[in-house]
């Protein structure tokens, strides 16, 4: 989920993209927008209507980094 409500950040885990970051125009985003992690769904690929735009490669790998430290710590909680 992308959301413009960056006071909802948590900290480590979601990436804010601001607009001074390289290629941030690409993204196809208005304004400063967050990332948030903690809030994925799975859908199916037909219920896109189009796209706004693209993930640098570099924030996408810290997104992946992100998520599987969270899926790492929420397993090594459930294993105590």
């Amino acid at each position: 989920m992308i959301s413009s409500q960056i006071r909802h950040q948590i900290e480590g885990l979601e990436i804010v993209l601001n607009k001074e970051m390289p290629d941030f125009s690409k993204t196809g985003l208005k304004q400063e927008s967050l990332i948030r992690t903690s809030r994925l769904a799975v859908v199916q690929s037909d219920i896109f209507t189009g796209k706004l735009g693209s993930l640098p490669a570099e924030i996408f790998d810290v997104v992946r980094s992100r998520l599987a430290d969270w899926i790492r710590y929420e397993k090594s909680i459930k294993a105590e």
